[in-house]
Order: structure tokens, then sequence, then C-alpha cells
């Protein structure tokens, strides 16, 4: 199979303005089970233990009548956005564009905007609903997200030309705004008013879902709610493994788990101990009295699903896995209770509201 290596480049998604765009980056690392590698096979890049570090390049657009695309050509002239980001393998494909050489010597990459709008539909359509909130936040700058420098006309003197730039490459639903999805993601399921939840920080998304289990009366125990989207058994099965290296405690396997979209990568045992600042300890546990093949039983579900599952057997020989102590229910309560107090805002910025190019989107169907 073909394999990608440090310094190729990668076509990927991230989020700007609340706004998903496609960018063009090159590879800096490439990371699999915590162990860098100089290269790996582009059919491994589904592995929930994979992650590339990348610098995203500048492309400028360009006319070029011979190719035929009257929304512009794009190249590279050798120029990088500052910074770089890391995401999962999963949100990346590799890419093979033309490359042309300069009078200077100099090789430079070049994309038509429909083989760009191309990688950006392939890769919106394999989002989850989670991912959206997983992608690597970039801010705007002159040269991303990309922008076409398309010719108007002056309405006074039509002899004027102005350049009319707007950005390319967003990924939005058919009949939704760009930020339709991302802003719908952030959201609990379950409050109402809505409680926005920053989705990268997964120990707060637990905390806040352990107060929904244990205080929502809405939530019943009964229905082993998920410990991520709160939907009952059986809709979302998280299975476990052993970890690899130090970390040989118990893992989630993202791979074989299935059925929560908003399942996101976690330390499982920080996640595990309850401190006064993330006090649940709900955690996917292994039920002892399952078969070997069963899925994991979320702590706080534990007591309800012995009942449910194994009424016969002494509950008390296994209260130790799943006993909540004092602390760890106040710590919970008070996050209940305070759910929706008021957090303190970013000021809105004032820069110029950031125009879309309608005919560089990559629009998927509903």
């Amino acid at each position: 199979s073909d394999s990608m290596c440090v310094n190729d480049p990668i076509a990927t998604l991230v989020s700007c303005e609340d706004k998903v765009f496609l960018c063009i980056g090159v590879i800096l690392a490439i990371k699999r089970d915590n162990h860098s590698v100089m290269s790996l096979s582009s059919d491994l890049l589904v592995e929930s233990t994979v992650d590339i570090r990348f610098q995203i390049i500048r492309l400028r657009s360009v006319v070029d009548t011979d190719r035929g695309d009257d929304s512009g050509n794009w190249r590279w002239t050798q120029q990088h956005y500052d910074g770089t980001f890391t995401t999962p393998g999963r949100f990346v494909e590799p890419v093979n564009p033309e490359v042309f050489g300069t009078s200077s010597g100099q090789a430079h990459l070049s994309f038509t905007s429909a083989e760009l709008r191309t990688l950006a539909s392939a890769l919106y359509g394999q989002l989850s609903k989670t991912d959206l909130n997983c992608l690597p936040s970039v801010k705007r700058t002159i040269g991303f997200p990309y922008r076409f420098e398309g010719l108007s006309f002056h309405l006074v003197e039509p002899h004027l030309i102005t350049s009319a730039e707007k950005a390319c490459f967003a990924c939005v639903r058919e009949g939704n705004d760009p930020t339709s999805d991302t802003l719908a993601e952030r959201f609990c399921p379950r409050c109402e008013p809505a409680v926005a939840l920053d989705w990268k920080d997964a120990p707060a998304v637990l905390n806040h879902m352990a107060a929904h289990i244990l205080h929502d009366p809405f939530i019943r125990d009964s229905v082993e709610p998920c410990g991520f989207c709160l939907r009952p058994s059986p809709q979302c099965v998280i299975y476990l493994r052993k970890g690899k290296g130090k970390k040989r405690g118990p893992q989630v396997d993202y791979v074989k788990s299935k059925g929560c979209e908003r399942l996101v990568k976690f330390a499982y045992g920080p996640a595990s101990t309850s401190k006064p600042n993330s006090p649940s300890s709900n955690v996917p546990i292994v039920c002892p009295l399952c078969p070997d093949h069963a899925p994991a039983v979320w702590k706080y579900n534990f007591a309800s699903h012995f009942e449910r599952t194994h009424p016969r057997s002494a509950r008390e020989k296994y209260e130790d896995i799943f006993k909540i102590e004092g602390a760890e229910r106040h710590g919970i309560l008070a996050t209940w209770n305070a759910r929706h107090t008021a957090r303190a805002t970013v000021a809105k910025s004032n820069t110029t509201h950031l125009a879309i190019s309608d005919s560089h989107r990559a629009v998927l169907p509903l």
C-alpha cells in the first residue's frame, strides 16, 4: 500500500471562527502508539493511536486559463502559516499535487479548485459530531483561510477593477450556514437553557455528564446512560483494552467501541480518580460477572447494571468497584448546581466578518 513520510504534503480540516476549512499542510512528525516514525502506510491512518503534526502551507490563487477552471487554481510559493498543529491520522488525506519549477529553480505545488473542493468534501463527509469539535483551531491571518482574489467591476466607474477576497474551501451541509454544524455540537444534549462544553477537554465533559447521571430527574440510571452523550445502553457500546508500555492500565478501545458520536479520547487513569477540581470518577469499567467479550459498564451505572443483569449475585462483594465517596458526590452536586452559572466570555473581535466564497465551498447533501 502507499506510504506517507515526514515532509510529504497532506490535506486536512481545521476550525477557524466557528467554521470548518480545508487546508494543505506539510507533515512535520508522525506518531503511532506514542512512538515517532518517519513513514507510515496510508492504510493505518484510521488507527486511533496515529497522530500527525503538520504546518499549514500558504496557497495563492492564480489565473490559469489553460486548465479550464474559472474558479481559479492555487500554488504554494514556499511560505507557511506560523505555528504547528496536531491532528488525528483519520482527519488526514495524502495528496499528490502537480509540481512545476520556476526560473529561480524552486519547486511549486499546484492544485485546481475542483481538486481542493473534492478533498474538502471527502474529509468533511467522514467526520462525526464529536470530530467537529476535535479539529485543530486556527486563527484567521492574511494567508488563511485561503482567499480567492476574484475580480469585480466598480459599479460607478466600470473601468476600475477591485479585488474581492473571500475565504475558500469552507465545509457546509446543503442548506446550512457554515457555522451551524460546529456551533450545534458544542452544547450539552440535555441542558436547557443550552450549556456550551469544550469537547477538547474530556475531563470537563465527563464531569458535566456525570452530574446529569446522578442528579438529572429525566436521566434514569436504570437505562445506563452513556458518560459522554447520555444516550441509553446499548446505543453506545464502549470496550476496554490493556494499555501498552508504561500505560499498562485499562484504556478505551476506540476502534472496537461503537455508537457514541461524542466519544473523545481521554486519559483513563486520571479520569478514574476523583479530584477536587475534577470530582467525577465515572469511567467505563469491566464487569467481573459479565462474559469476557461483553462491553464495559460506566461506573455510575454499575449499581443499576448489577441489579438488572446479575440480580441473584452478592452485590456487596463488588461495591469497591463502583462506590462513590462522599466528597465525590458533593463535588458532582456542586457541578450540577453550577451548570448554568454564567461563564466569562471572550470579548467579540473587532475583525471584519469572514466572507465565504460560494463557488469554492464544499457542500455535502443533507
